[in-house]
C-alpha cells in the first residue's frame, strides 16, 4: 500500500468522525443567539460611560408620558380612589408619584452632566490643539455645581452664564419650583353633567308648553249681546304688555335645563303705514281710513276737524277694528283681526299745543303734516322657541316663524311645508290646524280692545287741557289706562306700534301655549344638567416642568458631544481620576500650608491658571500655564 493511499485512508476516516460527532452535539435554538445579543448589548450599554443619565433621562421622559396618559384620563372625570389594604389611593397621590420620579430621573441626567462640565473646563481639545487656562478655584466652584443649589448659584456668578455649565447650574435652581408646578396641575371644580329624557312616558310639564291646533272653540257673548273677551286671553295680553310676565316654560328639576326648538301654534303681528283719505269742505277737513263699506255708528271711522277759533276741537287718536274675514292674504297669512290706528300722535300734538296755545288754529292745512296711519293685523302662525334655565332663572326666545297657510273655512287651515333653512323643528306643519269658528272666536274677542279713542280738547281760552281717554277697555292696565292709550302712547312711529303690537301677539301666543293641547312627545324632552364635582387638569402649569424636562435632554447631549471633542474621559464625579492626577511643582510648592485655614489654598493658588494634560498612558497633570 502506498503512503498516498495510507494518508487518503486516515483523511476519509477523520472527517467520517468528525461528521459523526456533529450529528451527536446538540443543535442550538436560533432564539438563542438572539437573547445572546441582546445580553451582550446590554452588558455594553451598562458599562458605557453615559449609560446611567441616559437610562435617568429615559426614566423621566417615560414618567412624564404617563402623567399626561394619567391626566388626560383624569380630566373631566369624577375623582376615583383606589383602595390598597388600609391606604386610599387618588390621582393626586398618583400625580404626586409621577411627579417625584421625573424630578428625580432628571436631576440625576443633570448632575452626571454637571459633573462632567469640571474636567471639560479645563481639557483641551483633541489634535494636540492648545486648551484653555483656568484658574484653580474654578475646580471648587465647578466640583460644587452639581451638590446644591448654592454651588450652582456661585458657578452662575462665575460664568455670568457664558458656559454649557451655567445651563445645568440654572436647571437644578430651576427644579426647586418643579413640585410646586406640579401640585397646581390638578385643581377640583363642578361639572354641568346633561342627561336627555328618552323615557316615552315623559313628565308632561317638563316640556315646553305649545299648542297643536285651535279648533272646537266657540265665540261667547255677554247678557247684552256683546262679544265676551276671555279672561285667559285678556290676562295673557295684559301680562305681556306689562312686561312682567315670562313666556311659560316647562318644570326643571334641577334648576338647569334646556330644551330643544319647539315650534308651537301662535300669533304674529305685523304694522305698516297708510295714507288717510282727505275730504275738505267750507269750514271743515275729514281724514278718513281706507275702509270700503265699513262705518261706525258713532262715526270713530274718521277725524274731523272745524275751521274756526271759538269751537272745541277733538285731537285725538283712534283705534278701529274690522270683524273676520275668513279668507287667506295674498301673502298666504290668515288674518285674525286688522285695525288702524290713526290720529295725531303725543310728540306731534305738542308742535301743535306750542303754535296754537289759545285753541286758534284757522289755517286748516296745519294739520295735514300731523296725522299719521297705521295698518296693523293679528294672524295665526307657527313658532319655535328655544328655552334654557340657568340656576332657576329661565330665558326663552323665538326662534323662527311661519304664517303661509292653505285651506278654506268651510274646513280648516293649515300651514304650508315648512323651508329647510328656518330651523323650527317641525316634523309635520299640515298637523297644525286652525278652524273657522275658533278664528271668529278669537277674532271677534279681539275687537274691543282694539277699538275706541283717545285724545284731547281743545279750550276756547288758555292752555291745553290734561288728557281724557274714551273708549272701551278702560281700567284693564295699571293707572286706568285703556289699550287704546296705549297705541296713542305708542303712535309716534311705526316701530313703537309694531312693538307693541307684537307684545299683544306674544300675550295671544301664551294663551294658545298654555292651552297645552299638543301631545308629550319625547322629540321636545328636556335636557337636565346635575352638577357633579369633577378634576380639572390645568395643563398650562405642566409647560414649567415640560420646559425643564426639554433643557436637561439639550444640557445632557450637548456635554456628551463636548466631552468627545476633548482629551478627556467622562469621569463625571468619579474622585479616583483626581487622586490619580499629578500637579505642576510650582503650583505644589506655593500651595505649601494652604491646608492650615479654610481660604488657604484659594488665597495662595486659586488664582493659579492651569491646563489639563491627558495622555496615553493614562497620566493626568494640571500643568500651570503663565
Amino acid at each position: 500500500m502506498s503512503v498516498y493511499s495510507v494518508n487518503t485512508s486516515l483523511l476519509s476516516t477523520d472527517e467520517s468522525a468528525r461528521s459523526t460527532h456533529e450529528k451527536l452535539l446538540p443543535t442550538v435554538p436560533r432564539h438563542a443567539h438572539l437573547v445572546t445579543l441582546i445580553r451582550n448589548w446590554c452588558k455594553g450599554l451598562v458599562r458605557w460611560w453615559w449609560a446611567w443619565e441616559v437610562l435617568a433621562t429615559a426614566i423621566s421622559i417615560a414618567a412624564t408620558i404617563s402623567l399626561i396618559i394619567v391626566l388626560s384620563q383624569a380630566d373631566g372625570r369624577l375623582q376615583k380612589s383606589w383602595t390598597f389594604g388600609a391606604a386610599q389611593l387618588t390621582i393626586n397621590t398618583i400625580v404626586a408619584l409621577l411627579s417625584t420620579v421625573i424630578r428625580a430621573a432628571l436631576l440625576g441626567a443633570v448632575t452626571g452632566a454637571l459633573n462632567q462640565s469640571l474636567w471639560n473646563r479645563f481639557s483641551p481639545s483633541k489634535g494636540g490643539a492648545s486648551g484653555p487656562a483656568r484658574p484653580l478655584k474654578d475646580l471648587d466652584i465647578f466640583g460644587g455645581a452639581a451638590t446644591d443649589a448654592w454651588g450652582s448659584l456661585k458657578l452662575l456668578w462665575r460664568t455670568k452664564g457664558f458656559n454649557l455649565a451655567a445651563l445645568g447650574a440654572l436647571l437644578t435652581i430651576l427644579s426647586l419650583a418643579f413640585d410646586a408646578f406640579a401640585q397646581q396641575v390638578l385643581t377640583i371644580g363642578p361639572l354641568s353633567v346633561g342627561n336627555k329624557t328618552t323615557n316615552a312616558a315623559i313628565a308632561f310639564d317638563t316640556l315646553l308648553p305649545r299648542a297643536l291646533n285651535y279648533t272646537g272653540v266657540a265665540l261667547q257673548f255677554d247678557n247684552d249681546g256683546f262679544p265676551q273677551v276671555s279672561p285667559n286671553v285678556v290676562g295673557a295680553i295684559v301680562s305681556s304688555i306689562l312686561n312682567n310676565a315670562s313666556l311659560p316654560i316647562g318644570s326643571c328639576p334641577t334648576g338647569n335645563c334646556t330644551w330643544p326648538t319647539t315650534p308651537t301654534l301662535g300669533v304674529c303681528s305685523t304694522c305698516s303705514t297708510i295714507t288717510l283719505t282727505t275730504v275738505s269742505g267750507p269750514s271743515n277737513v275729514t281724514y278718513s281710513v281706507p275702509w270700503g263699506d265699513l262705518a261706525d255708528d258713532e262715526g270713530s271711522v274718521s277725524l274731523t276737524f272745524q275751521n274756526t277759533s271759538f269751537v272745541n276741537q277733538n285731537v285725538n287718536i283712534s283705534v278701529l277694528a274690522s270683524s273676520p274675514v275668513w279668507n287667506l292674504e295674498s301673502d298666504g297669512r290668515l288674518p285674525i283681526v286688522n285695525f288702524y290706528v290713526f290720529g295725531i300722535p303725543p310728540a306731534r300734538y305738542q308742535t301743535f299745543n306750542n303754535s296754537y296755545p289759545s285753541g286758534s288754529f284757522s289755517n286748516i292745512d296745519f294739520i295735514d303734516p300731523l296725522m299719521v296711519a297705521y295698518n296693523c293685523s293679528f294672524s295665526f302662525c307657527l313658532q319655535s322657541f328655544s328655552a334654557s334655565t340657568t340656576v332657576g332663572k329661565a330665558q326663552q326666545r323665538s326662534v323662527g316663524s311661519w304664517g303661509q297657510m292653505t285651506g278654506s273655512a268651510n274646513e280648516s287651515w293649515t300651514f304650508t311645508d315648512v323651508p329647510a333653512n328656518i330651523n323650527m323643528n317641525i316634523i309635520d306643519a299640515s298637523a297644525y290646524t286652525v278652524d273657522a269658528s275658533s278664528l271668529e272666536a278669537l277674532g271677534m274677542a279681539s275687537m274691543p280692545f282694539l277699538t275706541g279713542s283717545v285724545g284731547s280738547v281743545v279750550l276756547l281760552q288758555g292752555n291745553m287741557a290734561p288728557l281724557q281717554y274714551a273708549g272701551p277697555g278702560g281700567g284693564l292696565l295699571d293707572n286706568d289706562k285703556s289699550f287704546t292709550e296705549l297705541f296713542y302712547d305708542a303712535s309716534n312711529s311705526l316701530e313703537a306700534i309694531s312693538a307693541l303690537s307684537q307684545q299683544i301677539a306674544a300675550g295671544m301666543t301664551t294663551y294658545l301655549r298654555t292651552s297645552r293641547n299638543a301631545p308629550p312627545d319625547v322629540t321636545f324632552a328636556p335636557t337636565v344638567y346635575f352638577t357633579e364635582i369633577v378634576v380639572r387638569v390645568r395643563w398650562a402649569w405642566l409647560t414649567f416642568p415640560l420646559g425643564l424636562l426639554v433643557a436637561a435632554l439639550v444640557f445632557l447631549v450637548t456635554t456628551i458631544l463636548q466631552t468627545r471633542q476633548l482629551c478627556v474621559r467622562p469621569w463625571k464625579d468619579h474622585r479616583l481620576p483626581l487622586l490619580m492626577a499629578d500637579i505642576d511643582d510650582v503650583v505644589r510648592r506655593m500651595a505649601k500650608g494652604g491646608l492650615d485655614t479654610r481660604n488657604g489654598l484659594e488665597e495662595r493658588v486659586g488664582r493659579m491658571t492651569v491646563q489639563l494634560e491627558f495622555d496615553e498612558k493614562d497620566k493626568i497633570i494640571f500643568r500651570r500655564v503663565q
